[in-house]
């Protein structure tokens, strides 16, 4: 409303805008991506609704396909990879699953104001308790499996969104709406990545 004039008002939601997509995958996909985008949009709204029953969001609509028997490689388990100075701990990781996915890096003994860095990302320094925080925000559907290495001084540590996956559903939470979630995620990931490597080797964009 703009003093005696008025527009129209619109409703839009990211699920009404993927059945769309679904309805009619071959006008939406450039050619020959049809079949794998509109996998890419399932898996999504599959985790969508996952994640909407984890968090109490209403009542999580239904989706296609089940992630009863979908398990993690131990691939993506934690190898230990940091080696860090006396006194300094690396306690472990949390993923946010929110409104961005966002991994989070816990350390002991390390100065409030530690200064991380991470190629690519966006690194925010924080406190939780007696820990130190580095997160790293803004991690993309197919970025779900790479290793990102924090670094803060002469040190690093490599770690990956689906560790933090892996380490749920292997004794980290009987929590099993979390556990649903994660397993989502992990074939969500899959199909971005399947979509992905399709349009880098047709050269086209990733985006």
């Amino acid at each position: 409303v703009d003093g005696e004039q008025s527009g129209n008002k619109y409703t839009c939601s990211v699920k009404a805008y993927a059945y769309q997509l679904l309805a009619a995958p071959g006008r939406y996909f450039a050619e020959g991506k049809a079949e794998k985008g509109a996998a890419f949009v399932r898996a999504m709204l599959s985790y969508g609704s996952y994640a909407q029953k984890y968090f109490n969001e209403g009542t999580a609509f239904e989706t296609s396909g089940s992630v009863e028997d979908v398990t993690i490689p131990d691939t993506f388990e934690y190898d230990g990879n940091a080696s860090l100075p006396a006194g300094v701990t690396f306690a472990g990781a949390t993923l946010s699953l929110k409104s961005e996915t966002t991994l989070s890096l816990y350390f002991t003994g390390l100065p409030d104001n530690t200064v991380f860095s991470c190629e690519g990302k966006t690194v925010k320094t924080d406190k939780n308790g007696g820990y130190v925080v580095a997160r790293i925000r803004g991690i993309r559907a197919e970025e779900l499996k790479n290793n990102f290495t924090v670094t803060f001084g002469d040190d690093s540590v490599t770690y990956n969104a689906m560790t933090y996956c892996y380490n749920v559903l292997n004794g980290g939470s009987d929590d099993r709406n979390l556990q649903n979630v994660c397993k989502a995620l992990y074939l969500y990931w899959q199909a971005a990545e399947d979509y992905s490597t399709q349009d880098t080797a047709e050269g086209g964009d990733t985006d």
